[in-house]
């Protein structure tokens, strides 16, 4: 198994809520293969991340995987479990999984 940093982009549809980026983050923290806790604070390592004045995000997630293609579907549904979790739905959220991108980490 190798550890991958999958980026997902993706457009909540509907206007979020102030703590959303908290929420969210929570959520998909505790899918963290080394079990980091992200806060805010730590700007580098936010799971997500709003693009300023627009309903456009990405998510980053580590996940362990034999392959890239694999690391891409776990992270998928890790972000649609949490999306889900909060309220959203296929409507309200959607992720942009052509644009995926998974790279190993060493």
């Amino acid at each position: 198994m190798t550890t991958y940093l999958v980026t997902l982009p993706g457009v909540i549809h509907t206007s979020p809520a102030a703590d959303d980026l908290s929420r969210l983050t929570d959520l998909l923290a505790e899918h963290d293969p080394r079990g980091k806790q992200f806060t805010a604070q730590d700007e580098e390592d936010l799971l997500i991340r709003w693009l300023p004045g627009s309903d456009h995000w990405a998510l980053t997630l580590l996940v362990d995987a034999s392959s890239e293609a694999e690391a891409r579907e776990h992270a998928k549904q890790v972000a649609i479990s949490a999306l889900l979790d909060e309220g959203y739905t296929k409507l309200s959220a959607t992720i942009n999984e052509d644009e995926a991108i998974a790279r190993a980490q060493n």
